[in-house]
């Protein structure tokens, strides 16, 4: 289970997080939770997923770490985690792949962990089971590194991939298929 622990310092976020009533990690873990998936203006400015309600794995989780950092809590650690997206993963990107002629696609998300242990708040129904399978590669950040890590992992790995199935296909192409898989989720 993910520690809890009181919030001592809510950094930049305190009167945010004190209008709100959220004193410790677990009720900011919930309210991060139920914050609707979406990308913010600006991927720089992690306050955005409280100001514009709305957050991706990266802001939702970088956010969540920053406050651990604040905290000192150096057990819980931040995770970008490159996995193979396939149709076992989800059949509503099956089409895509198909369109493409593709069994899966190399995707990044963000996480917690602890003891070994994944957390996914990036919705409701999120779950670290859906993806486990599929876990191919975990790099450890920080809140800041987040912003700028996991676009370049996700394109490093996306590139290295492309070497390995010897497939003479652009990774700015990849990465257009990918962002089709995921508006296939949606």
């Amino acid at each position: 289970m993910l520690p809890d622990f009181e919030l001592s310092d809510r950094g930049k976020y305190e009167d945010f997080l004190e209008s709100r009533d959220i004193d410790t990690f677990s009720k900011l873990c919930a309210f991060v939770r139920q914050i609707p998936y979406g990308r913010t203006s600006d991927r720089s400015k992690p306050e955005l997923v409280f100001t514009e309600n709305k957050g991706t794995c990266s802001s939702k989780h970088g956010i969540l770490m920053e406050i651990c950092e604040i905290n000192g809590r150096r057990d819980i650690e931040l995770i970008v985690g490159i996995f193979l997206m396939n149709e076992s993963y989800s059949s509503k990107i099956a089409p895509v792949l198909a369109k493409y002629g593709l069994e899966n696609i190399p995707e990044a998300h963000c996480y917690l962990r602890h003891e070994g242990k994944r957390y996914d708040f990036t919705g409701p129904k999120a779950d670290p089971a859906r993806f486990e399978p599929y876990l191919v590669r975990e790099q450890r950040c920080d809140s800041q590194q987040v912003i700028d890590w996991k676009p370049m992992i996700h394109k490093h790995y996306i590139e290295s991939w492309l070497k390995r199935k010897n497939l003479d296909v652009p990774s700015e192409k990849i990465w257009e298929v990918r962002e089709e898989c995921i508006a296939a989720l949606g």
